[in-house]
């Protein structure tokens, strides 16, 4: 449990400010947002870090490990419902969510964060088109996930956060290097 309710609420502040970048950025017009969707997820947040991460880890609990948390928890709750009900368009629309939502935590939540943010425009077509490859397995691999099963890869989830931290870094240093 959050361990002041000023964390709880500065936790379901984040949240909601990450969400509603995301339904002001993509069409919703067939989703609806569950009520106290940011609530909902920000409590889970805490019992899963005492419950999963701290027992799990002796370090500090890192950005890269919050993002993966918030986005897998996204995928427990399906904050977003689908007007026709088709499973498909839901969990699609939540791993698309969760996607931008744990990369406005990794990014340093900002209100303009959408998936795009997260393009890396490099001078290797190549690279451009790996990396493209990289963020769509991932978004499909939340896709796939079971909603229904509490034992989520959050530790090895968080490394992929901290893959996509590495080559911002990268990028900010070639392209800021003297």
């Amino acid at each position: 449990m959050p361990r002041t309710p000023e964390e709880l609420s500065k936790r379901i502040s984040e949240i909601d400010l990450a969400i509603l970048s995301f339904l002001q950025a993509f069409d919703h017009s067939e989703i609806q947002l569950i009520d106290n969707a940011a609530g909902v997820i920000a409590s889970l947040h805490f019992e899963y870090v005492d419950a999963y991460i701290k027992p799990a880890v002796h370090e500090n609990i890192d950005r890269h490990k919050i993002a993966s948390l918030t986005e897998l928890l996204i995928i427990r709750v399906q904050p977003l419902r689908v007007s026709d009900g088709d499973i498909v368009k839901q969990r699609e629309a939540n791993a698309l969510l969760a996607f931008s939502v744990a990369g406005a935590f990794e990014m340093g939540l900002s209100e303009n964060m959408d998936e795009n943010n997260l393009e890396y425009d490099s001078q290797s077509p190549a690279f451009n088109d790996s990396f493209a490859k990289i963020i769509e397995d991932h978004i499909s691999f939340l896709e796939f996930l079971n909603p229904e099963d509490e034992s989520f890869p959050i530790v090895s989830n968080a490394e992929f956060w901290r893959l996509i931290d590495f080559v911002f870094q990268l990028k900010r240093s070639i392209y800021f290097c003297p």
